[in-house]
């Protein structure tokens, strides 16, 4: 089982990943906005602690594992959640930071 895990963790597309992730938040019921970024950023810690759990649990739990095929997850995530359709409109938003 956890060789099966490896491989689909190995061979899985940065593309279908980051598109099913955001088409789950998008089918929420309820369809709250803060429902929708919740899923994408659980979304992506969820699978990359799956992947620290089935495949990659002998390495040290300070050392950061992703799978080469997706390294790029977190990135795709942060531009999810920033992206015209998931920003949220409050004024605490809109204040920039340095």
């Amino acid at each position: 089982m956890v060789y099966n895990l490896y491989v689909r963790f190995q061979h899985a597309s940065m593309r279908h990943v980051a598109n099913g992730s955001c088409r789950r938040a998008a089918q929420l019921p309820g369809g709250s906005l803060a429902a929708a970024r919740e899923a994408v950023s659980g979304a992506a810690v969820g699978t990359l602690a799956g992947y620290r759990q089935h495949c990659a649990s002998q390495s040290s739990a300070a050392q950061l594992i992703l799978p080469e095929a997706l390294k790029l997850l977190p990135l795709y995530a942060l531009a999810l959640l920033k992206c015209p359709a998931l920003a949220c409109a409050g004024p605490a938003d809109r204040v920039r930071v340095g």
